[in-house]
């Protein structure tokens, strides 16, 4: 399903371009680590949340939806094929073309960019349940992009996405808890949201988790947990560079 690039470029951003859905790096310090696994990560990070993700392939010979065919075409930068496919899908309430057509004008991709048309259709799709427009929309009204900045109504979407699995949000909300924007500042309530999206491998969260032990917000402050953290985050974006190339993705998962 389409979605958007990665967490924040500040970390908060959409799930393509995670659509911006990564921490930024600087934030915070990293203390005397490796230099050469933190340059690494970092630099791997901010490809992520630039939309520097892996497409998804169809399988061989597999019948895809029209939905799918518009998310293909946007994967691959064929923007009007996209529109083309996903406007007449949206204009009849599908909710995958309404999320695409929130990202090609959430991004500029193929048409003007228009945050306000992205929020209409964004959030017809995230009432369906598309967690990737879920996680995109709340990355809007965070970083209040085209509509007033609301935290509250961030943490809404952010929390809608996280409930049915998505990595992204768990960690964008996480990012919402830490820093007490639509919620109070709760570091121990932050750190079981990186670490849940953590477990399942999603690097953004692994790198943010190592950040709570080398600061110690949150738990005790730990050079040996923040550099495993850092590492396996570090291994995550290398493995996502290496599959993407230099192709922007256009899914969240």
């Amino acid at each position: 399903m389409l979605s958007g690039p990665p967490a924040r470029a500040a970390k908060r951003r959409p799930f393509v371009p995670e659509a911006q859905l990564g921490k930024v790096p600087g934030r915070h310090r990293l203390g005397e680590l490796s230099m050469s696994l933190r340059t690494a990560g970092l630099v791997l990070a901010c490809a992520l949340s630039l939309g520097i993700t892996a497409p998804i392939q169809a399988h061989a010979g597999a019948q895809q939806s029209p939905g799918a065919l518009a998310g293909d075409a946007a994967d691959h930068g064929d923007y009007a094929t996209a529109l083309r496919l996903a406007q007449p899908l949206a204009e009849r309430g599908d909710p995958e073309g309404e999320n695409i057509m929130g990202l090609l004008y959430h991004f500029g991709w193929g048409v003007p960019k228009d945050p306000a048309k992205a929020v209409y259709w964004y959030s017809k799709a995230a009432e369906q349940g598309v967690q990737a427009a879920q996680n995109n929309l709340g990355g809007i009204y965070a970083d209040g992009e085209g509509v007033p900045r609301n935290y509250e109504l961030a943490v809404k979407w952010y929390r809608a996405a996280a409930a049915t699995g998505a990595l992204q949000a768990m960690t964008n909300l996480g990012q919402m808890y830490e820093d007490g924007h639509g919620v109070p500042k709760d570091d121990k309530t932050a750190i079981d949201f990186y670490r849940k999206a953590a477990s399942a491998g999603y690097a953004p969260a692994e790198y943010d988790l190592g950040l709570m032990y080398e600061s110690g917000h949150g738990v005790p402050r730990d050079w040996a947990q923040a550099a495993g953290w850092y590492r396996k985050a570090a291994e995550g974006f290398r493995h996502q560079a290496g599959l993407a190339g230099d192709m922007p993705d256009a899914r969240g998962q």
